[in-house]
């Protein structure tokens, strides 16, 4: 790892140091910024505390010094749920949403900003460089980066010159492409052991019978000297111009809005009568199932490819 990355910032202590010192003020600020959040699962059994489990610093800029949390809260029904938390520790005390806590050292009287740092593409090329470097952890906590196949060639440069770009969606999890070859997939609610989504997503990548899915090229592994490791992302290839079903769903009912309106149809006096039973699915589309444009066809399509994933054979 390079200077600029490893090199303790001459501004102040580290943010692993920082937060271990301010830690009771961290978890105290951590329900309310919880509750707050898309991707937080317990709003409605609301939040009794949260801990920190471990912190792993990721590497540092002139934006400030990143690090990562491993969390559980602790329900007010009893579950516990672990979070994934990027953080920035920054003096620029700048006015921003992200904000968690503003912390005043009584040294100097400086303050320091700890943000979320899910939205800043600095944050994610740390992160993902930080994970790649083979090297002896200093902490009981760190980050593994293992690789599915060789390792990627934006990884092969300086940190800043990873091409990150921040997916603006909110989703339970939290998303990036890297350059327009890879996209990657925080999880926001890790689970400790197997992961579904790896687990499946490389017997898929591994299979000759089945290249419908993105093959997955690696993930990021927070390890800890206690625990055992938990997976924190899966980067997978990019595929272009990929839609989100949900969203496709949506988009195709303005457009049926849009057709029914210029056929008219509005001014007749019967609603249309389209056969939508799954025996006539094969059915050539009579004049009014027209007016559906490709949503059928494409909802058809889907259901192939998820029984073709269905039925593939391992290896």
């Amino acid at each position: 790892m390079d200077e600029t990355v490893s090199d303790p910032t001459p501004e102040g202590p580290s943010s692993e140091h920082l937060l271990s010192s301010q830690l009771t003020h961290l978890q105290a600020a951590l329900p309310q910024f919880f509750l707050e959040q898309r991707w937080f699962a317990g709003k409605s059994s609301g939040i009794a505390d949260v801990s920190i489990v471990g912190t792993v610093s990721v590497g540092l800029d002139e934006a400030g010094d990143y690090c990562i949390l491993l969390t559980e809260a602790r329900l007010n029904d009893g579950r516990k749920q672990k979070y994934v938390l990027p953080l920035l520790v920054t003096r620029d005390d700048s006015d921003s949403t992200d904000v968690i806590l503003r912390i005043i050292e009584t040294q100097d009287c400086n303050s320091l900003t700890v943000l979320e740092a899910s939205r800043r593409p600095g944050f994610w090329r740390h992160f993902l460089f930080s994970a790649a470097q083979d090297e002896s952890p200093e902490t009981d906590c760190s980050l593994k980066y293992v690789f599915a196949s060789g390792q990627p060639d934006w990884l092969s440069g300086e940190v800043n010159a990873i091409p990150v770009k921040i997916n603006e969606l909110e989703q339970s999890n939290t998303s990036i492409t890297i350059g327009n070859r890879h996209f990657l997939k925080l999880f926001r609610q890790p689970a400790t052991g197997t992961n579904s989504d790896i687990e499946i997503g490389l017997a898929l990548t591994e299979s000759s019978q089945f290249d419908n899915s993105p093959a997955v090229v690696g993930h990021i592994e927070f390890d800890s000297v206690d625990e055992s490791p938990v997976c924190l992302a899966v980067i997978s290839d990019l595929v272009a111009e990929a839609e989100d079903a949900w969203a496709m769903t949506l988009s195709q009912i303005d457009e049926f809005w849009q057709r029914l309106f210029f056929s008219q149809k509005l001014l007749e006096t019967t609603a249309p009568t389209i056969d939508w039973s799954v025996s006539q699915h094969a059915a050539s589309l009579c004049e009014d199932a027209e007016l559906a444009g490709e949503f059928l066809a494409r909802t058809e399509l889907l259901g192939q490819r998820t029984g073709e994933m269905h039925i593939t054979p391992p290896g």
